[in-house]
């Protein structure tokens, strides 16, 4: 307790590598928080800048601030905590866009249904309408899209289950996906 009163009392001098030796040495998390707060904006500016989705951009600001505060005890206090944190985000991203490409991730809420009024269509509708897109589809389509999207199976476990090639579910789940989009246009119209 002590620890984080002392911090928060000096919160105004302390420099990032006060904050790390306060969180290191006392479990104050005060000093963590401010860190935290000071960094998560940049964080996600690397993040949006290397990333193509909201959510994608999200998940890689937590799962950056996470890595940095395990690997806290492996900081170096002669270096710049924004260029290390930095870093941390960029393999990250990196790291996203790899797991991005092996599964060749495309959410299907980004297939726009139309509403009569878009304030009525909340997100159950709009995936109740993606689900009768896909019900409508050829069998061959229809399955890999239940399984990676649906069952979140990743393309080599879609490929196990259903005997086609991991290229061959890739290129099925392309053709589904353009074909979703095209469906849904076609409601509009």
């Amino acid at each position: 307790m002590i620890s984080i009163l002392t911090f928060e009392s000096t919160h105004a001098d302390h420099t990032d590598a006060s904050a790390v030796r306060a969180w290191l040495e006392n479990a104050d998390e005060a000093a963590a928080e401010w860190l935290f707060e000071k960094y998560l904006p940049l964080v996600r500016h690397i993040c949006s800048r290397k990333l193509p989705r909201p959510w994608i951009i999200e998940d890689a600001a937590e799962d950056t601030m996470s890595r940095a505060f395990l690997a806290l005890c492996g900081f170096d206090a002669e270096r710049s905590f924004s260029s290390w944190i930095g870093s941390i985000a960029a393999h990250v991203c990196a790291d996203k866009l790899r797991s991005l490409s092996r599964r060749a991730e495309v959410p299907l809420n980004d297939i726009d249904i139309p509403a009569e009024d878009a304030n009525e269509c909340n997100r159950s509708e709009q995936l109740s309408a993606v689900r009768e897109l896909v019900d409508s589809m050829p069998p061959r389509f229809r399955v890999v899209v239940e399984l990676h999207y649906f069952e979140g199976l990743t393309m080599r476990d879609v490929a196990n289950r259903t005997g086609l090639t991991p290229a061959n579910v890739a290129v099925r789940l392309m053709r589904a996906r353009r074909a979703l989009v095209e469906r849904a246009a076609r409601s509009v119209g």
